[in-house]
């Protein structure tokens, strides 16, 4: 009788051994799994910022192009206003010597010198 408890208490002890390997083994691989796809998250990740730091870096180039087209468009402006002044003060001359015709009247008008309203509208926010 000892002898059959003793096997049965050696059986279930192994049985326990057993189920815990197994347990054991299942952790194991639910712990590789795990870390595989943490691995694969983390090289998304890399690719993901290394996309979002070219996609910086575009944008920093495409700020820069557009902060000299409107620094040149500024200085058009500019240019384009002092010819119509000096536009206006040819047209006084040619009055005041007489040689001012209703053609060249009808052919060159003075110049306004207002800036279009998107240049306004621009210094009007800064």
């Amino acid at each position: 009788m000892k002898t059959k408890l003793l096997l049965s208490i050696i059986l279930i002890s192994s049985s326990v051994f057993a189920l815990e390997g197994l347990q054991n083994v299942a952790k194991i691989n639910a712990v590789a799994k795990d870390q595989a796809m943490a691995r694969k998250f983390e090289s998304r990740l890399a690719y993901e910022m290394d996309m979002n730091k070219l996609a910086n870096k575009k944008i920093q180039t495409l700020l820069q192009d557009n902060d000299k087209l409107a620094s040149d468009y500024r200085a058009a402006i500019t240019q384009n206003q002092f010819l119509k002044l000096q536009n206006n003060a040819l047209i006084e001359t040619i009055k005041k010597n007489g040689n001012f015709t209703q053609e060249l009247a009808e052919k060159y008008q003075p110049s306004t010198n207002r800036m279009p309203a998107s240049v306004q509208d621009n210094k009007s926010k800064k």
